[in-house]
């Protein structure tokens, strides 16, 4: 190989990982062609008979990861990435209302609500800012959670007809999976 062709793969590979991490800092992935990517934000959530709830989790250099209902984990263990938003849709339970807490903004968000049918959004895309806790209230029913932290795993399972909240809102941890149901 010549010098020139050695200079130029060498300074290739570099700008890669320069794109690479600048498209990381504001919240785009970058996936190679033919590569399966994250469902788009645009896919309704899905209708449940019944009681029941669904959640769709947008995480970190993935994109929203697709809906799951009902117990069915939604986000990543094992890779060190944070969910930074989460959607969630109820059927029968009246409603839903929630907070975020976020690690790199001012704490607890603003309470948002939703009744039953309609798509509920905590934290936000692209921003690089993880949720650390979340604290949920259903109109009825009784509400199951739990999250796996980053350096901690999965945290205890938290049930309640009132209020739950679920994560580490008082320590700089993100939340990198979790489950919920009825």
């Amino acid at each position: 190989m010549r010098f020139t062709q050695i200079i130029r793969r060498r300074y290739a590979i570099r700008f890669a990982f320069l794109i690479l991490a600048v498209a990381a800092l504001f919240g785009v992935t970058i996936a190679p062609a033919g590569a399966q990517t994250a469902v788009p934000a645009s896919v309704a959530a899905p209708r449940l008979a019944g009681t029941g709830i669904c959640y769709n989790a947008y995480v970190g250099g993935i994109g929203w990861m697709g809906w799951a209902c009902d117990g069915t984990v939604a986000g990543t263990t094992g890779r060190s990435l944070s969910i930074q938003a989460i959607k969630i849709v109820t059927t029968g339970l009246n409603g839903i209302c929630a907070r975020a807490h976020k690690l790199r903004f001012a704490g607890w968000m603003e309470q948002v609500c939703a009744p039953d049918d309609v798509e509920l959004m905590l934290g936000s895309t692209g921003r690089s800012s993880p949720l650390s806790a979340l604290m949920f209230d259903t109109g009825s029913g009784t509400l199951c959670a739990q999250v796996h932290m980053g350096f901690i795993g999965w945290m205890d399972q938290v049930c309640d007809r009132a209020t739950i909240t679920v994560g580490t809102p008082d320590r700089a941890l993100d939340i990198q999976a979790i489950w919920l149901a009825v």
